[in-house]
């Protein structure tokens, strides 16, 4: 990853090239997406438990200002100077709620709602923070959200159902490509696996384009952003093409971002 960066997975969120002034709002943005995913993944609690404690942490997060939480009371002055509604955060946390009891996707249609729930509003955040909250981004900024959300999935199809026992790939597809879930357990990968994640990847690759081919392109420091994500999503699908056994997790490091950065410029 890029150095002095806060980030998620592979991609990042708050890089030290950004202006001073958006360091630390996108930090307890972090911070309130992080503590919640937590509360989803880590520890041994039961899913009820899970579920009550992620309720707690919701009800803080509304009382604002007059949160238990100073990082919250911070945030709230946040989102009141960006003037930033509560509904993108709402629906963070609508996504995480959803990984306590949704393990498998239907189709398609199922798994681009999940992406509207954790990876939009995201994007939608850092609009409001650089002031381009806009139709136009929007739509950009939504394509590239579900290309960085479909590449994680792809790139954590083992860990995530090792770990946490699910699977992202829409089960509409398992039957075609001739896929079955105890696959997942094998060390090498079969040819129905590889066609399963294949066909994931040119759908994050139909959406990484739409992002790229945009008419839109922002400006300055936030554009240089937008296109070291684009870039990052791109290298980490081609490395997840390139991969002949599913268990493999690539991973950009930091001469990988230097070398992004440079073209992004």
């Amino acid at each position: 990853m890029c150095p002095q960066t806060i980030e998620t997975e592979n991609f990042p969120v708050a890089s030290w090239w950004l202006p001073f002034k958006l360091r630390r709002p996108l930090k307890r943005i972090y911070q309130f997406a992080r503590t919640a995913d937590d509360i989803v993944d880590e520890g041994h609690e039961s899913v009820l438990e899970r579920s009550k404690k992620l309720d707690i942490f919701e009800q803080e997060f509304l009382l604002g200002f007059h949160s238990s939480l100073p990082w919250i009371r911070d945030l709230s002055a946040i989102i009141q100077e960006y003037q930033i509604p509560l509904d993108p955060f709402l629906h963070l946390l609508t996504g995480f709620r959803s990984d306590l009891t949704i393990t498998r996707y239907k189709d398609f249609n199922a798994l681009w709602t999940y992406c509207q729930h954790v990876a939009h509003p995201i994007g939608h955040l850092w609009l409001y923070l650089t002031r381009q909250y806009t139709p136009a981004y929007i739509e950009l900024s939504d394509n590239l959200s579900t290309a960085l959300q479909l590449t994680d999935c792809i790139q954590d199809v083992a860990s995530d159902y090792l770990l946490q026992n699910r699977i992202y790939m829409p089960q509409e597809d398992w039957v075609s490509c001739g896929f079955q879930e105890d696959q997942l357990l094998e060390q090498e990968t079969p040819n129905s696996l590889l066609k399963l994640l294949h066909l994931q990847s040119q759908r994050a690759e139909f959406y990484l384009q739409n992002s790229l081919s945009s008419p839109h392109h922002m400006k300055g420091l936030a554009g240089l952003q937008l296109r070291l994500c684009q870039s990052g999503c791109a290298t980490i699908l081609d490395r997840c093409r390139q991969r002949t056994n599913h268990r493999e997790i690539p991973r950009l490091k930091k001469k990988d971002w230097m070398l992004l950065l440079w073209h992004s410029l």
